[in-house]
């Protein structure tokens, strides 16, 4: 790593931080707003009914945005352990095993990041939104949520505030 990609590095997290310190301090935390709610698993397949239905939706919306495929990102140990990953993100989730969660952004285009969200349930803040934010922002590519559910008020402010746009369904 050059000296000067280092010193971009640093200058990306401390803009972070300051980021997060000022949207701390002028919005509710998401962890108190958050609508939390198991879908109903499909009676043969085990699969939840929504989870199917998204899948479905899932492949005609990213043709239409041009997608280049899927991106995964894991947190490492250093970001769950700073202030902005608690802020934006909460307490950071292990699977089984004691990795950290990860998430899997739907696509990538030339515009940055994609979320596809179909259904019609209100979209509310949950783990995998505010780490694909979080993951989004450290990684300096924007995030576009894809939906066809409103957004719930709160949540929506927050997105905007962390520079998630959210548009509806191609």
């Amino acid at each position: 790593m050059t000296l000067l990609s280092g010193v971009y590095n640093k200058m990306t997290q401390i803009l972070i931080c300051l980021l997060v310190l000022l949207f701390s301090l002028s919005g509710p935390a998401m962890g108190q707003n958050a609508h939390f709610r198991q879908s109903s698993l499909a009676a043969e397949g085990g699969v939840p009914s929504a989870l199917r239905s998204g899948q479905l939706a899932e492949g005609p919306a990213l043709d239409a945005i041009g997608s280049g495929g899927k991106v995964t990102f894991t947190p490492t140990a250093d970001q769950i352990n700073s202030a902005a990953f608690k802020v934006i993100v909460g307490d950071a989730k292990y699977t089984a095993s004691g990795t950290p969660v990860s998430t899997i952004f739907d696509g990538s285009t030339a515009g940055g990041l994609a979320e596809i969200k179909s259904g019609s349930s209100v979209l509310n803040s949950t783990y995998q939104l505010r780490l694909q934010t979080y993951g989004a922002l450290v990684n300096d590519q924007p995030l576009t949520i894809f939906t066809s559910r409103a957004v719930n008020p709160t949540f929506s402010d927050w997105l905007t505030r962390w520079g998630v746009s959210v548009k509806p369904m191609p």
